[in-house]
């Protein structure tokens, strides 16, 4: 190896040790604050949240949304991992904020996905990244309504089988006059919502027994989430390509 070729070696070595040193910095701090979590309970519903980061940061998030009819919800996922996707999560989170104070009464998700794709045109930054996301309206008579955009089709449990729901729409930002279209889930129904980690870090065979032990676990008297996600942390492991998120609501 030539004198030249050592020095590059260095630089890079030095690049990645800055890297992972400003990575951990920031974890404890920003990152943190930043995981997938619902804050708030919506009333007459439980939602069951859980997540998991493939590499440190992760671009998943959740947005919440008071509105006068019910609760909006948005759960989103931003294309990459580490500190950049946390990066364009804090950028999204901000935004998303300002938006709906403009959305004086927004009790139809594909609404929040319009408004989004127009928000998403126009602005350079944002531009730069991927986002796909699924909007979700809960309302105070406990009726859900569902929009996606370029987002895995949320799932409705009915008669112990997940269904998938026709919610569906293309990604946000490449067209002026983007169609979402609205999905009614049956009333009472459970909806699950999730990234496309899901998908990508079991096989079919696999995603079959998650869903199983899913629909048992919330359908106890104290609905959880663990002996899903157990299955899911032995079978995805460190191995996992992509980061992961469901969300399940459940009408009380």
């Amino acid at each position: 190896m030539c004198i030249r070729d050592r020095s590059i070696e260095r630089v890079l070595i030095r690049h990645a040790s800055l890297h992972e040193s400003i990575g951990q910095q920031l974890s404890p701090s920003i990152v943190n604050q930043l995981v997938p979590r619902i804050k708030y309970q919506p009333s007459g519903y439980n939602i069951l949240l859980a997540s998991r980061a493939a590499k440190s940061g992760g671009g998943d998030f959740v947005f919440q949304k008071d509105q006068s009819s019910g609760r909006l919800l948005l759960l989103a996922d931003v294309m990459g991992h580490d500190q950049q996707a946390k990066f364009f999560v804090h950028a999204y989170q901000g935004f998303l904020q300002g938006m709906c104070f403009g959305l004086t009464d927004c009790s139809s998700p594909e609404t929040l996905l319009y408004a989004l794709s127009e928000g998403l045109r126009s602005d350079d930054l944002l531009a730069s990244s991927l986002l796909t996301a699924v909007s979700v309206f809960c309302a105070h008579d406990g009726s859900i309504s569902i929009a996606a955009a370029g987002h895995p089709p949320p799932k409705v449990l009915m008669d112990g089988q997940w269904l998938e729901s026709t919610a569906s729409g293309p990604l946000l930002g490449f067209s002026d006059k983007p169609e979402y279209e609205a999905y009614h889930s049956p009333k009472g129904a459970p909806v699950l919502c999730f990234t496309d980690g899901l998908i990508e870090n079991l096989t079919e065979s696999e995603q079959t027994e998650f869903l199983a032990l899913l629909s048992a676990s919330i359908s106890q008297p104290n609905p959880c989430l663990s002996r899903a996600m157990d299955y899911y942390d032995n079978k995805a492991g460190v191995t996992a390509s992509d980061d992961m998120t469901l969300m399940v609501i459940l009408a009380k």
